[in-house]
């Protein structure tokens, strides 16, 4: 009995060690996706003010408070359905991820907190890139549309 007992202490240990291990790793490659991808789509995106433009001349009475609020909405679901979890650029990361080891994945993310990368993350998300690869999302066809027409329609706006 005292063998089983000692027995079942170690697993319980050897796991625990293991699930601390394995939430260390994703918090590791939430961080990395997050710094990876960035924040692609600001309020001034034309994937947000072109709807947006056309939103507001059919809605004239509302007011620019509000508009400005649904642009902040808009933007937010927008980044949301095109990088959040779940999105097909989170998954990618994902699986890609999994492919690397623990120490890899610490690696990974020191490499990403660096200077020269930071650096090299504001440039991806300057005006003019955001900008670029949100043109290109919505110039391409993308689901954005379906976004659009939520945000608005939640706010009783026609479109």
């Amino acid at each position: 009995m005292k063998y089983k007992t000692i027995f079942f202490c170690c697993v319980l240990v050897l796991w625990n060690v293991a699930s601390a291990e394995c939430a260390e790793r994703e918090k590791r490659t939430e961080r990395i996706i997050a710094k990876y991808l960035g924040d692609p789509v600001s309020i001034d995106s034309p994937i947000v003010q072109e709807p947006l433009t056309l939103a507001r001349s059919l809605n004239p009475a509302i007011k620019d408070e509000v508009w400005n609020s649904i642009a902040r909405e808009l933007a937010s679901s927008l980044q949301k359905a095109m990088i959040g979890k779940g999105s097909p650029g989170y998954e990618n990361l994902a699986v890609a991820l999994s492919e690397l080891s623990d120490k890899e994945i610490q690696q990974l993310d020191s490499l990403i907190s660096q200077p020269v990368y930071r650096k090299f993350q504001k440039a991806m998300n300057s005006p003019s890139a955001r900008d670029a690869l949100a043109q290109g999302i919505y110039s391409s066809g993308y689901s954005a549309e379906d976004v659009i027409k939520r945000v608005l329609r939640n706010h009783g706006l026609k479109y």
